[in-house]
């Protein structure tokens, strides 16, 4: 970014997207110089001036004051409100950050995550317990924080240990904060409850379906082993997600076919999609892609969650899946399902290929009527058979895989539609 500045000069770019690198690599000193001598950029640009803003916040800077209310007047967010309202109370001007955190709880939404109303309302109610101790709002807001969701009892118990309050105000918040721990606890014993008893419930009769819900799949991590070696993580190919909710006038929306003309790519995300799919009559996840000579597999996993349960108790697995929209008529491709301790960077596990289990889709290594070994885009059902050996593994397994292997020389793009797996028990 300093070598094309240099080369083209201001005119050609207002230097945001260097600053924003500055900013991701926490040199925050440069971020802030590089901003600051670009005016220009700062009356034009309402990115610019936020970020302007959040150099100055992180370090320290009462600068930031005047930069977030400029940002502020001609725009309207209350994550960046709440920002501003810590810079204040930072700055210990208390009315003020006390003035834009109830603010900034009235441009709160049904979406908004950051922040959330409890954070807010707590936000709100520190405040008030520094700028007037003596003002029973400030009990209220505490309370009103706790019943809409705030449990970080480590920011609780600092503030019922501050000096700044009385003793008796002091004891009053412990009792909150004790009573808010029991209720805590109590919710957690009553939905550890509930897990049992779902799983209790999912894991009667003969044949069990293994879920796979949408929120916890994600683009498949580099295979600690497969049948014939490993993979790199640079040849894995993404995936494209594309969005297939039909959303309603009156704010409902609807899973659409998978031949659903409207659907969209999302761009930014990455990793498998649901869709509808008549040939399999059910939701499915659909992992599209596009490999070559140098992307030559990709795949996703999912976490089995309650499934953990049900995958241990398999003689014998049904998967449903279809081959969709495939650029070549005969295509040269593996199709591999895995089960076990695998690799998931967000939950910080470490793949055991000791504990995989492994079995191959497409092209079927043994014929069934109901996955034939000719490529067609019909719906399918794999069949696989798992032996006492592959039940001791499954105990402790974690994750599934569904794993793309192009072995064609050019390139290969389509859809592989995976349903939800059947479980026979006998």
């Amino acid at each position: 970014y300093q070598r094309v500045l240099d080369l083209v000069g201001d005119s050609a770019d207002d230097g945001y997207n260097y600053a924003l690198v500055l900013y991701a690599l926490k040199k925050y000193a440069a971020a802030e110089e590089l901003i600051a001598n670009r005016q220009y950029a700062l009356l034009e640009n309402k990115d610019m001036l936020l970020l302007y803003a959040r150099t100055q916040k992180v370090q320290n800077k009462v600068e930031a004051v005047d930069s977030y209310a400029k940002w502020l007047v001609d725009n309207k967010d209350p994550k960046v409100r709440y920002e501003y309202a810590q810079v204040l109370e930072k700055a210990e001007l208390y009315a003020r950050a006390l003035e834009e955190c109830r603010t900034a709880l009235t441009e709160l939404n049904d979406d908004t995550r950051d922040p959330a109303k409890g954070e807010l309302r707590y936000a709100i109610a520190r405040l008030i317990f520094i700028a007037d101790p003596e003002n029973p709002e400030g009990m209220t807001e505490l309370k009103g924080a706790i019943a809409d969701g705030y449990n970080d009892f480590d920011a609780m118990e600092k503030l019922a240990l501050d000096e700044k309050l009385s003793a008796v105000l002091q004891g009053e918040i412990r009792a909150i904060i004790d009573d808010a721990k029991r209720t805590e606890a109590e919710k957690k014993l009553a939905a550890a409850k509930e897990a049992e008893a779902r799983k209790a419930a999912a894991l009667e009769g003969d044949e069990l379906i293994l879920p796979l819900p949408p929120e916890a799949a994600f683009l498949s991590e580099a295979p600690g082993r497969i049948s014939g070696g490993t993979m790199a993580v640079g040849a894995r190919a993404p995936l494209v997600y594309r969005n297939y909710l039909e959303n309603s006038g009156t704010g409902t929306s609807s899973l659409m076919p998978i031949d659903w003309a409207r659907n969209s790519v999302v761009f930014g995300r990455d990793g498998p999609y649901p869709v509808k799919d008549e040939e399999l009559s059910s939701q499915v996840l659909a992992a599209e892609f596009v490999l070559d000579g140098e992307k030559t597999w990709t795949g996703f996993e999912v976490r089995l969650g309650d499934g953990e349960a049900i995958v241990e108790l398999a003689k014998t697995m049904e998967v449903p899946f279809r081959l969709y929209d495939f650029s070549d008529a005969a295509p040269s491709f593996t199709l591999i399902l895995q089960f076990g301790v695998l690799s998931d960077q967000e939950k910080g596990l470490v793949e055991n290929p000791s504990l995989l289990v492994e079995k191959q889709l497409y092209p079927p290594p043994t014929y069934v009527p109901d996955n034939p070994s000719g490529f067609s885009t019909a719906g399918r059902i794999g069949t696989i058979e798992l032996d006492d050996s592959d039940r001791q593994k499954l105990k402790n397994a974690t994750h599934l895989r569904l794993l793309v292997i192009s072995s064609q020389s050019g390139q290969l793009s389509g859809r592989v539609l995976l349903g939800n797996p059947v479980i026979l028990k006998k």
